[in-house]
């Protein structure tokens, strides 16, 4: 309404007066209304009910060992089985929902504030841009504006880097390898895709073929703490208090060290699978053999020293993985990533 009003009055006889004050309040009340709109994704925390707004309850209440009773809502210890407070029976799974759920609530909290930031910071960017094209002129409308290109391509970028991560450590464990492996001793084939039978693909994200052995790298981008066992089915990331699980990725990578063997032949001792973790991660129990910081995975492929191929079957084994990868269509590759996508959904 204000901004009608003032180029409603713009348009009167007073335009002489009005116009430097509509020139001056414009960029003001485009900013407002970018900080406005930057607000309606910010989400709004979640009130207790009123008989847990305390300081000492809502202190229990970020307690994670303790979850509401289905029955009563009294907190209870995730472990008990029996509710203290009703004597309601609490079923073995309810607190891995419930844990579950928080889980869920903290991720989409962190990634909606995150898009909330972003967004911010391209909306400002573009604020300046407005401002400098309508008030600057000369060197001093230059700078503004590159300074507001260059906030949207910051936003732009942190946004795609963020819902590409596993792209981006791809990437990054590509280009260490490319500086690392010395290029007449190592050849590197990255994102390949190999027909496994009926059908099935598999998609393997670096194989390095030398004279030392055929090096097969699966790649994990994350962040936090990892707990790793090399014998469990799966592994913990804790990240902001927040436990997440995911598969196993030596048991992951060696399907794709057998699937290269049998394939082409080869007895699994010439193949090593590896494991590089790329993101700001930290393990907090010991490394398992085979898993390393993306930093030291080039080092790691050069420890292996000693020549167990020959020349003419390196280039052997290499003919036959191009091959290999150039006979999946675009058909199977496009299917891989669609049930891929459904597995984690």
């Amino acid at each position: 309404m204000t901004i009608l009003a003032l180029i409603f009055a713009a348009n009167t006889q007073q335009v002489d007066i009005i116009g430097p004050i509509i020139k001056m309040l414009v960029p003001f009340l485009i900013l407002g209304a970018i900080i406005k709109v930057a607000i309606l994704f910010i989400p709004k925390r979640k009130r207790h009910r009123q008989h847990q707004n305390t300081s000492n309850q809502s202190k229990t209440i970020r307690n994670q060992n303790l979850i509401p009773c289905p029955d009563c809502d009294g907190l209870i210890s995730h472990k008990a089985r029996v509710c203290p407070h009703c004597g309601a029976p609490i079923d073995a799974n309810y607190a891995k929902e419930i844990e579950d759920k928080r889980n869920k609530e903290r991720r989409t909290e962190r990634v909606v504030n995150f898009l909330a930031r972003m967004i911010m910071t391209g909306l400002v960017g573009l604020f300046i841009i407005i401002c400098a094209i309508a008030f600057g002129s000369g060197k001093g409308m230059f700078i503004w504006v590159c300074i507001g290109l260059v906030l949207i391509a910051l936003s732009v970028t942190r946004i795609y880097l963020f819902f590409n991560k596993g792209k981006m450590g791809e990437l990054l464990v590509m280009t260490r390898l490319r500086k690392g492996l010395p290029v007449d001793e190592y050849d590197i084939l990255n994102n390949i895709y190999l027909p496994i039978g009926g059908g099935a693909t598999t998609q393997i994200d670096h194989v390095v073929v030398s004279r030392f052995g055929v090096f097969v790298v699966e790649t994990k981008n994350y962040s936090g703490w990892i707990f790793a066992d090399a014998s469990s089915k799966v592994w913990t990331q804790t990240i902001y208090h927040a436990k997440n699980t995911f598969q196993n990725p030596i048991r992951q990578n060696y399907r794709h060290v057998c699937a290269i063997a049998d394939n082409l032949g080869l007895p699994k001792e010439y193949i090593r699978g590896v494991v590089a973790f790329t993101g700001n991660c930290e393990f907090k129990t010991p490394i398992p053999d085979g898993v390393v910081y993306s930093r030291k995975l080039a080092d790691y492929i050069k420890s292996f020293a000693s020549p167990i191929l020959k020349e003419q079957e390196k280039a052997e084994i290499l003919l036959a993985l191009r091959e290999w990868d150039a006979s999946v269509t675009p058909q199977q590759r496009a299917s891989h990533v669609d049930n891929l996508r459904q597995s984690h959904n």
